[in-house]
Order: structure tokens, then sequence, then C-alpha cells
């Protein structure tokens, strides 16, 4: 990472001055997106806010992991220096189009704009640049430097893709808004838009998705975070401005008005629509909230961010999870058994912790692991210091805060469980499957541990939840034997738990769900 900050500062001494003025260029956008693309969202960088919270919500898979979260972080630094404000993230048509409210995955492909196409190109052959995810290409197209999945990139710098007259205006009416959202379907785009919407159920808008795909030429959504969001719609007249904006009033009044709940969160929908500003000028219907004038508790948009950012962070929990499952994998096959809970002296008095020992099979973490004083007790003179640099993976997070040096990873300790007294089996006596056998769980704050310390959490089979939870709403996360990570309702079975509890009970065994 060294080399690569230090290769982007000697280039942007070289290119800072002409970066400085970079400008966007919508209509050399639109000759980027094919016939998948369909819709386009401008974030302003320079604002932290706006671009983590939505390259979170947007791709929570991509952004959970330590590694893309520091390429996301040092990409957003470079560009910043180099005195561009905005990119664009091209939104693809998902696989499927939705029938119900489930959701569908999306792709993006992200846009960097530059005053000329060698520009574009200086970043795109720039050596050292980490992608986050296998199968990604960095490339330039025109003035602008693409980043994503190869085969959106590939598609992008195909050319020759339908036009979107509409789109310069589109990005133009979001204004100066950190967060900007554009859909700009085309011509072709818009008749399969009205032809799937008509079978849309009414009572979760169907006649509004109808009116909108017949009557809106594109649409723009601008967001100032706890100041205001605009909707503002183009229709292809005056008339039908007029029509489009009847059946959105009736839309608000009619379903919106009645909305009590929001993924089982109460919301006060009539709030909302007291600071709802609808019109018509001309041939656009502009919706305008004024976000200043609705109390916290009465914002649907940040009761709905908070709760998105909160399941982000248990998203960030799981794949830690399982960075420690794939290092005890790791373990096993270099010891043919898993770690005891705890290091022993000659006398069996507990050293360290499990935690400590698997270090070396962590990334980043042999180092930190040839610092410990391995026939040392952890709380030592030597050792003790080494407890506040705990590793981030052992931090799960999630609401609250741990003391440093603690953390909530630990063992279910019990003579059933995977680990009887502490010990670590082979892989062999799990004869329940690795795949339904408990390894590692979430503890509660109240049996919370400093991580060097030889201590996990007592099972208890009569009450197989005790001490589990609590950080990421009413359930627990656990990791199986085979690297899985998985979020349990704290009101699971009990009968269901303790099977999943033992290694070796033999006991058929359904996961709650299935």
């Amino acid at each position: 990472m060294r080399h690569l900050l230090t290769a982007c500062t000697l280039l942007f001494a070289t290119m800072a001055s002409s970066w400085a003025r970079a400008a966007d260029d919508d209509a050399g956008l639109a000759a980027l997106m094919d016939e998948t693309a369909m819709a386009v969202v401008r974030i302003d960088i320079s604002a932290e806010g706006p671009a983590t919270t939505f390259a979170s919500l947007a791709f929570p898979e991509i952004m959970a992991s330590s590694q893309t979260t520091q390429w996301h972080e040092v990409f957003q630094k470079l560009l910043t220096a180099a005195g561009v404000r905005h990119l664009y993230l091209i939104v693809q048509l998902p696989d499927r189009l939705p029938t119900t409210y489930q959701p569908v995955g999306i792709e993006a492909l992200c846009a960097i704009p530059f005053d000329t196409p060698e520009e574009a190109e200086a970043l795109a052959r720039l050596q050292g640049i980490r992608l986050p995810e296998r199968g990604w290409r960095i490339a330039a197209g025109g003035r602008y430097c693409l980043v994503g999945p190869k085969a959106l990139v590939d598609r992008a710098l195909a050319g020759n893709h339908p036009p979107r007259p509409g789109l310069e205006q589109a990005v133009a009416a979001a204004g100066d808004a950190p967060l900007a959202l554009v859909v700009a379907p085309t011509a072709d785009q818009r008749h399969v838009l009205s032809a799937v919407l008509r079978w849309w159920p009414a009572e979760q808008g169907g006649r509004l998705l109808q009116a909108w795909a017949d009557r809106a030429a594109w649409t723009t959504v601008a967001y100032k975070p706890d100041e205001s969001l605009q909707v503002t719609m183009q229709a292809e007249s005056p008339e039908s401005a007029n029509a489009l904006a009847g059946t959105i009033g009736t839309f608000l009044t009619d379903t919106v008005a009645k909305v009590r709940k929001i993924n089982a969160h109460p919301v006060q929908m009539d709030a909302l629509l007291s600071v709802l500003d609808q019109r018509v000028e001309n041939d656009k219907i502009v919706l305008a909230v004024d976000l200043q004038e609705l109390p916290p508790a009465d914002n649907p948009f940040l009761q709905a961010t908070n709760m998105a950012l909160w399941a982000i962070e248990r998203q960030r929990a799981v794949y830690k999870l399982r960075k420690i499952g794939i290092a005890l994998q790791t373990y096993h096959d270099v010891h043919k058994r898993f770690p005891d809970a705890a290091s022993r002296d000659a006398d069996g008095k507990p050293l360290l912790s499990w935690r400590v020992h698997l270090l070396p099979y962590l990334e980043d973490g042999d180092a930190l692991y040839k610092e410990f004083h391995l026939d040392e007790p952890w709380d030592s003179e030597h050792n003790r210091p080494l407890v506040e640099r705990m590793p981030d993976v052992y931090r799960l997070g999630g609401t609250g805060e741990l003391p440093p040096g603690k953390t909530c990873v630990v063992l279910p300790i019990g003579e059933a469980t995977a680990w009887p007294a502490g010990r670590g089996r082979p892989i062999r006596e799990y004869i329940d499957g690795t795949s339904n056998t408990i390894q590692v769980v979430e503890a509660d704050d109240e049996h919370a541990v400093v991580w060097t310390q030889p201590a996990d959490l007592a099972y208890d089979p009569e009450h197989p939840t005790a001490g589990l939870g609590g950080h990421f709403g009413s359930g627990f996360l656990a990791l199986t034997a085979d690297s899985a990570s998985h979020f349990l309702p704290l009101d699971i079975d009990p009968d269901t738990l303790r099977k999943l509890f033992t290694a070796a009970g033999k006991e058929p065994v359904s996961w709650p769900g299935q």
C-alpha cells in the first residue's frame, strides 16, 4: 500500500492542476451505458457520509470485507487529492425484475470523470491499484476512468449504445446534492417496464409505477442528508405531468399515509406528508421534503438508513467470523486438530487464549504473535501491554462499545460441544458434521472477555442461549465448523440449538427456516 501511495503522489504532482478542473460530461456518460444500464448514481466524494452510506447500502457484500473498506477509503482519498469531486455509478438492471418486495441483486460500474482522455488513461494505467474483487478491471473510456466487474467494463467500452437524450438535463436537476439518483431509461426499457408493471399489485403502488413508466422520461432524486430530499420527474407534456401528479397524490393519500411500520419499526408517515411540497412546473413534477422540519423520530429516511447500516455492521461481523473459521481450518490442516481453548504450562495453569494461537493463521497476525512470550500468562508484565493491540477480526461491532482489548468472540465450552473441557477436537470427532456443529459464538457484553485471556463461554444446555448475542438485534452470530457464519434468533427452539451445539450427538437437526 505504501508503494501505491507513493506512485499516486508522483502522478498527482504532475497532473493535479488539470485534474482540479475535471468537468462532468453527461453526454459522454450516456455513451458508456448499454441496454442493461438503467440508472446513474452521482456521489460527491468530498462528502464522506453520502459516499460511504450509499456504497454500504447498495453493495453490502463487497463493502463488508475489511480489505475492500480499506481500498474504498484509500481510493477516495487519492481522487479527492487530485481534485476529483464526483463519481458516477452506472447501475445495471438486475438479472430478474422483482415481482414482490423481495430484494434483487444489482451491479454497478464506477465512472470517474476527467478533463481529457489522456488523464483517464493515466489513472487506468497506474500500477499498484489493488481492486477489491477478483474479476474487476480498470480501464479508460473517453474522458472517464472505469472501475468495476470486467464484464460491465467490457460492455461499456463496446460502444454503439442506445441514446439517452435527457440524461444531461436529469443530472443537472440534482443541483449540488451530494447524493443523487438519476433513472433515465431508454425507449425500449420504458416499454419493458410498462409491460412488467401492469402486473404489479395495486396495493403495492402498481398504478403509480405504471403511470410513472408510461409518462416519466427521466426521474432524479437529490438527497442532502439532514436537509432535503427532492424528486423531479420529466413528463412528455404539461398534460402528462398533471396526470402523473394526480396519480402520485392519490397514492400518497390512499397508501403511504396508512403506513405505520417499515420492517416492523414504527414510522410517522403523516409527519412526512405534512412537510411534503408537491407541485407541477410546466412538464415536470417536483416533490420536495424539508427534512429539517422533521424530528429524528419522525424521519423515515433516517430510520431506514440507520436500520440498513446496522445490517451492514452485522454483515461485517459475519465476514470476520468467516475469517476466523478459515484460520481454524488452516490450524487444523497443520496440527491435525483444532486448537485448545488455552495453552498451559507444565503445571496445567492456563496461559494464553486460543485467539492468540490463531494469530499465525490470520492475515497480518504472525508479527503480533511473535511478540508474545508464549511461556508466560496473558497478564504477565510482558504480555499485558499486547492486550491493547487486539486484531480487528476479534472486534465484531454492533451496538454498544466494549472496553479496549475486550472481545465477544468466544468458544462454547461444554462436555458435548466442539470444545469439551476446552479441548480442541480433531475433525473426525465431528460426527454430526461440520455444517451442523457450532464452533464459535458471539457473546453478550456481560460475557465478553479480554482477547488474550484464556476465558470463553461456559455452555449451559438447560439454557442454550444464555450469554449470547445482543449486538445486532434479537439474535446472535455463530460460526460452524465448516467456516460458515450464521445469524440465529434468540428465540430459536432450544432443542434445535442444543443439537447444533453438540459435535457428536448423532441427532437429526434442521436449521431454522429450513
